[in-house]
């Protein structure tokens, strides 16, 4: 795989990664608090938890598999 597709296949990833977590932060705010509280997170702590940015996990994983690209899984 040359330099350039090489990048811009790290690009693509980052791209969709950023669009995940972006989907999660919305999905996460339209929650109410009590449900917030269900799944261990306060409504200050969403875009950390998005991000991964939390000092200890969420009960459940915000995103709990890696992304699947066609023609095979380039994690």
């Amino acid at each position: 795989m040359s330099v350039i597709s090489s990048q811009t296949l790290c690009l693509a990833k980052e791209l969709v990664r950023g669009a995940v977590r972006r989907a999660a932060v919305a999905r996460l705010r339209g929650l109410d608090d009590d449900a917030l509280k269900d799944i261990g997170l306060s409504r200050s702590e969403i875009e950390a938890a998005a991000y991964g940015l939390l000092d200890r996990p969420a009960v459940a994983p915000l995103i709990d598999k890696p992304i699947a690209w066609r023609g095979g899984n380039h994690a």
